[in-house]
């Protein structure tokens, strides 16, 4: 199953439906769904409202932000049992149980007075045998704990601005503005991943198969308004859903395979695999179009394009 996060509420898909249906929280205008299996979802709005449920939906609870904390920043979910990660304004760092009532305040990075004031952008827990935590900060850089936050180190050589953080065993893939850069060591270290990309470097979406680590997903864009060879009409931003095969080391646009020519106009916003069966794959465009493949990417169908913004994607097996 995965769940949309849009801007009238939250909706579900199963495999072979033929289009999205209403799950629940009717008029939240949702920006981050973390599903965490067995009926468990978070949900934040765009107001900083929490919710979560561990009956698929059929009920919620209100979460509380941490005392002194507004505006969350980013999330995450990882860690057996599932535990929410949150980071907020001002810049603080809290996990919890999903399900749980308490949050845990964690340990920050140490950063330079030259870092100023900053935020999350993103944030992960790796797969593996030893999880390590992964934060994004604006202007600051990409940090790695392997203690549970205790101590962080800076990841060197990666672009500032981090959009999304993708996990899957110990590979890593980040979405830059600058590319997709991957690790495959837990997220120790980082290579570029960009060769395809040139001309659409600014990625903004990022899924990595569940089953096969080397299949990645990409929704990438040019970083300014392209105009067309002849000049006669813009082309946007040239958005476009790219594939790599071979962990990132290479990819290539997706043309040709029922996915409209128009996607230059509208952001992709999210991609997933589903976990159950990854030859079902979910592409959500901030217009509210969303796609959807059975067969592995070899032919899209629309599914719809009724809803609302889809800004989010979640899915669970």
């Amino acid at each position: 199953m995965i769940y949309l996060g849009t801007d009238s509420g939250l909706y579900r898909w199963t495999p072979h439906a033929t289009w999205p249906t209403f799950h629940s929280l009717q008029g939240a205008r949702i920006r981050t769904v973390l599903a965490g299996g067995e009926g468990r979802l978070t949900v934040a709005d765009d107001a900083g409202r929490l919710f979560e449920t561990t009956t698929n939906g059929e009920s919620w609870k209100s979460v509380g932000l941490p005392e002194g904390t507004s505006g969350p920043t980013a999330f995450a979910l990882g860690g057996t049992p599932p535990t929410v990660l949150l980071a907020t304004r001002p810049l603080q760092l809290f996990a919890r149980p999903q399900g749980a009532q308490w949050w845990t305040k964690l340990s920050l990075p140490v950063l330079p007075e030259s870092a100023g004031e900053t935020h999350a952008t993103a944030l992960a827990v790796t797969g593996g045998s030893q999880p390590a935590l992964l934060m994004a900060l604006e202007g600051a850089g990409l940090f790695r704990s392997a203690d549970g936050s205790k101590t962080w180190t800076r990841i060197e050589g990666v672009p500032a601005e981090i959009r999304a953080i993708r996990c899957v065993g110990e590979t890593v893939a980040i979405a830059t503005e600058k590319g997709v850069w991957t690790s495959t060591d837990n997220g120790a270290s980082f290579a570029e991943a960009t060769k395809g990309l040139e001309d659409a470097p600014s990625v903004y979406a990022l899924d990595i198969c569940p089953s096969d680590p080397k299949w990645m997903l990409a929704g990438a864009a040019a970083g300014s308004p392209v105009k067309s060879k002849a000049g006669v009409r813009p082309e946007g931003f040239k958005f476009g859903l790219f594939e790599s095969k071979d962990g990132g080391k290479t990819w290539a646009r997706v043309i040709k395979r029922g996915l409209p020519e128009l996607v230059a106009f509208d952001i992709i916003s999210d991609i997933r695999f589903d976990p159950a069966n990854t030859d079902n794959i979910l592409m959500a465009q901030g217009s509210g179009e969303c796609w959807v493949t059975s067969n592995g990417g070899d032919y899209w169908v629309v599914l719809s394009r009724a809803i609302d913004s889809a800004r989010t994607l979640a899915a669970s097996a």
